[in-house]
């Protein structure tokens, strides 16, 4: 029996051929899932949010788009948020990110992740129902069970070939696992590629193979680490920008560069950035 959930998004998303990024390139665009805010969070936090009590608690980076979806999500279903927030490179988008969540959240800013354990207690303590990072439990993973089988129903339908290979960033794993499992339970035989966006001890790989899987950890696209752009993550963001596409070089930038070298396709990036503009809250 499936858990509650409450619909946020608008389901299937669009794919399409990407022969402006390379010509054996598709391309699913998570990024218009909702006229609230899309990318990859949403389909988690319908299950997450249906689970939550009055407050969330939840914890990021500064500039995170997954406590930005908690808080706009969450707040449109009239509940309280929490957000536990941590140092990164700063970045404009991040900043304007953090901009608009501040206007919806109570953002506790921590100087260190060894502060993250002991807050989180003394909320749950007090009631809040908390919501690890990226959304990334077997509740979140579920939301991208469900995205498998939705591109095994477009590969199906005939709207793109089965993928040699499916490329989309991985930072806290649940996406890259849930959409593994759901492919595998579909029947497609594709390659789940998960390009690290976080260092290794951030995401382990047993971590990754708790959630789901099999997910094939791709650790060449980091850099120097999470939130510091890489040459070919802005070579692959202003690739994108040609074809009329806005990314970002932490996630989905990273992710476009390694769909750019892979070996010939058919290969599938996954768009996991909203395309939706940030909302002006006055």
């Amino acid at each position: 029996m499936q858990p509650p959930r409450v619909l946020l998004g608008q389901w299937p998303t669009p794919v399409r051929a990407a022969p402006e990024l390379r010509a054996d390139l598709w391309m699913k665009d998570e990024g218009a899932c909702s006229p609230l805010y899309g990318g990859n969070k949403v389909r988690k936090l319908e299950f997450l949010l249906a689970a939550a009590g009055e407050t969330v608690l939840t914890v990021g980076a500064l500039g995170s788009h997954h406590v930005l979806a908690t808080a706009l999500f969450a707040t449109r279903l009239g509940k309280r948020v929490v957000a536990l927030c941590l140092p990164r490179p700063h970045s404009p988008h991040a900043a304007r990110v953090q901009a608009v969540t501040d206007r919806l959240a109570t953002c506790e800013v921590l100087a260190s992740v060894t502060e993250v354990g002991p807050r989180i207690a003394a909320y749950v303590a007090t009631g809040a129902t908390y919501i690890p990072a990226g959304g990334s439990n077997a509740l979140g993973a579920l939301g991208w069970e469900l995205a498998g089988v939705e591109l095994a129903e477009q590969i199906a339908h005939g709207a793109l070939p089965e993928p040699l290979r499916i490329f989309l960033p991985m930072g806290t794993a649940a996406t890259a696992a849930g959409l593994a499992t759901g492919l595998r339970r579909a029947g497609v035989r594709s390659e789940v590629i998960g390009v690290r966006v976080v260092p290794e001890f951030v995401t382990p790989a047993a971590r990754v193979h708790e959630l789901g899987g099999p997910v094939t950890l791709d650790d060449g696209w980091l850099g120097e680490g999470y939130g510091v752009p890489t040459p070919e993550a802005e070579a692959a963001v202003a690739l994108a920008a040609r074809a009329g596409l806005t990314l970002e070089t932490t996630y989905s930038g990273k992710a476009l560069a390694a769909a750019l070298a892979a070996p010939p396709g058919p290969n599938l990036w996954w768009n996991t950035l909203s395309t939706v503009p940030l909302p002006d809250l006055g």
